[in-house]
């Protein structure tokens, strides 16, 4: 544990990324994910969280309508994104993988499950949000829709979430 909250969730919910079965490869905050590591082995199924954006949920007139001149504590809220890529199809029609039969749409909505699965039930994490805390899952987003990528690095979705949690100032 660190003094920074957020850094200590996003740490614990990438750990709890890494040790999904089946997922081959796991990132933090990567922008371009190769298809193969350097041996010509697939990197896929393969996870990248961003860690998204922090902000504090009371808006600023109800901070300043505390009169306190030093920073409260508040709730804040951070959104990580949670990107599953799959293998790319041996077509364009999305059917098939290393010549069996594929259905990117059913394996996409597997790995949701399994996302969801391990984030949402978690006691640590869970702990780390305090019992003032809260997960709040917001959906999940495929690029299997029009005026989408549609695959064009590998199947494609995200999972996202807001987590709430008390933020105190800093000690000085």
């Amino acid at each position: 544990m660190t003094e920074d909250s957020r850094e200590d969730i996003l740490v614990y919910v990438l750990a709890l990324l890494t040790n999904l079965s089946g997922v081959v490869s796991v990132w933090r905050n990567r922008r371009n994910l190769p298809e193969k590591d350097e041996d010509g082995n697939s990197l896929r199924p393969a996870i990248i969280m961003l860690d998204g954006d922090q902000r504090v949920v009371q808006s600023s007139a109800q901070i300043m309508a505390t009169k306190a001149v030093r920073m409260m504590g508040v709730h804040v809220c951070i959104n990580p994104e949670i990107f599953i890529v799959l293998d790319m199809p041996d077509t364009p029609e999305n059917n098939t993988l290393h010549g069996n039969a594929y259905d990117p749409g059913a394996e996409l909505s597997d790995w949701c499950s399994k996302i969801t699965g391990v984030i949402e039930n978690d006691d640590g994490l869970i702990d780390l949000l305090t019992p003032n805390g809260q997960i709040a899952y917001l959906g999940f987003d495929t690029d299997m829709k029009t005026a989408s990528t549609i695959g064009s690095i590998g199947p494609m979705g995200r999972v996202r979430y807001d987590f709430y949690y008390p933020r105190l100032p800093p000690r000085s």
